[in-house]
């Protein structure tokens, strides 16, 4: 199986809900299941996003598709498929309602409101064709992670963070702000901060400057979780402390990690949710 991927679509209907009750069957809610017998081209998910608009997008490890509760559709540039045979690893809507696409192979995508699409590649300037991540940042600020760098986009143009401005090294895996400290973590490095003007490295007793970290968090309450193959790291106030399966984690590797708005932290990891 490939990790982070979702086979096909689930759809669940809790009336009055807002979240499963783990007492309850798959079996008690309402569901549905889409997959290739159902029209979507192909069923391996990478990333989901549903838009203001009502829509739902998918990216698939080779297109991405707009489901719109009946049809799937491939989304197709006039004149070009760029996202065809892509890895769509990521999706974000910024304030302005754009819809973002990040891609393995195929660099980055805006979708305006107006379904305008810009791309962003290595043939038009943008300095990777891998984006592993996106982010929103102060002012409608759009962070991309690249294996070039830290994309930040800003007033209709792109500016690289690199090696150069203190990154460790241009391989970049997540992004996120907890307070006012943006936080990154590489996938050959474990985190670094930007405190302004550089990034420096974050190291303590339970993560070294050579360590990776597989997964990253930040909470509203300024609290960053990064995710390890040794257990979730809790950084909190200048204080630290790493979670394992003594204190109820199904398993020390941490894959994935979602802090949702009600306070709640979401671990993926290769044992279990």
């Amino acid at each position: 199986m490939r990790p982070f991927a979702c086979f096909a679509l689930l759809a669940l209907a809790a009336s009055r809900l807002f979240a499963l009750d783990p007492g309850k069957a798959l079996t008690q809610y309402a569901h549905r299941i889409w997959g290739q017998e159902q029209g979507l081209f192909q069923p391996t998910i990478y990333s989901i996003l549903q838009t203001r608009d009502g829509f739902l997008w998918l990216g698939t490890q080779d297109s991405l598709i707009r489901f719109d509760g009946v049809q799937f559709r491939e989304f197709q540039n006039p004149g070009s498929g760029v996202f065809h045979d892509a890895l769509i690893r990521t999706l974000l809507q910024d304030q302005e309602g754009n819809l973002w696409v990040g891609s393995i192979g195929a660099g980055l995508g805006k979708i305006g409101p107006d379904g305008v699409f810009t791309h962003f590649d290595s043939e038009n300037g943008f300095a990777s064709d891998t984006v592993v991540c996106l982010d929103s940042g102060a002012g409608g600020q759009i962070f991309a992670c690249t294996t070039a760098g830290l994309a930040s986009f800003a007033n209709g143009k792109f500016h690289f963070y690199t090696t150069a401005d203190g990154l460790p090294s241009n391989q970049i895996r997540a992004t996120c702000v907890a307070g006012s400290t943006r936080w990154v973590a590489g996938i050959d490095f474990g985190l670094a901060t930007w405190d302004g003007t550089r990034f420096h490295s974050f190291s303590d007793r339970f993560l070294k400057p050579g360590d990776r970290t597989t997964a990253l968090a930040c909470g509203a309450d300024g609290t960053v979780w990064a995710g390890t193959n040794a257990g979730l790291l809790e950084i909190r106030s200048g204080n630290s402390r790493l979670l394992s399966t003594r204190d109820g984690l199904p398993d020390t590797a941490i894959s994935s990690l979602l802090n949702t708005p009600d306070g709640s932290l979401w671990v993926g990891t290769n044992d279990g949710i």
